[in-house]
């Protein structure tokens, strides 16, 4: 796989078997407690990021992920030419899958959908909001009118649903 610029709180790293992966530094506890329960459920429908691991220290906690690339970037528009009905599919159906769980993403965008070859993976967990979805809604995305455009429709949906 190509080496993609990471974000200041990500760095590439090769696992002893030689498996390129990510070490992510997480800002938030939440995010590994969620990353740590959806990886429990095996389940064809489960989209999710993987877990490959994890080190929890006084004040940091890093997560071991697999090297996957945004959906956003150009190489990824090569990996999923000619399947993008299974790609769609596996989006849905890992959307579903959260909703099941009674968790509500808020923040479904191509930067936070990962890809490597024949796979999607739903990534950056932190936005989740699990508990009673779709009532719980982080309150400082909504806005006072949802009719904002596109770049507010998952703020304004939330509203809706609410």
């Amino acid at each position: 796989m190509r080496y993609m610029q990471l974000k200041p709180s990500m760095r590439h790293a090769i696992q002893s078997n030689g498996t390129a992966v990510v070490v992510k530094l997480l800002h938030n506890s939440h995010e590994l407690q969620v990353l740590q329960d959806l990886h429990q459920i095996n389940s064809p429908i489960n989209h999710t990021i993987p877990l490959l691991g994890s080190l929890k220290l006084n004040t940091w906690t890093f997560v071991l992920l697999p090297e996957a690339t945004p959906l956003n970037d150009i190489f990824a528009f090569e990996m999923i030419h000619g399947h993008v009905v299974d790609f769609s599919q596996q989006l849905i159906e890992g959307v579903a899958f959260l909703h099941g769980q009674c968790i509500a993403h808020l923040d479904i965008k191509p930067q936070n959908i990962v890809v490597v070859p024949n796979q999607l993976f739903i990534n950056r967990l932190r936005h989740l909001c699990p508990d009673r979805w779709p009532i719980c809604v982080d309150r400082s995305l909504v806005r006072d009118s949802w009719m904002d455009g596109p770049r507010d429709w998952p703020s304004g949906w939330a509203q809706v649903l609410v």
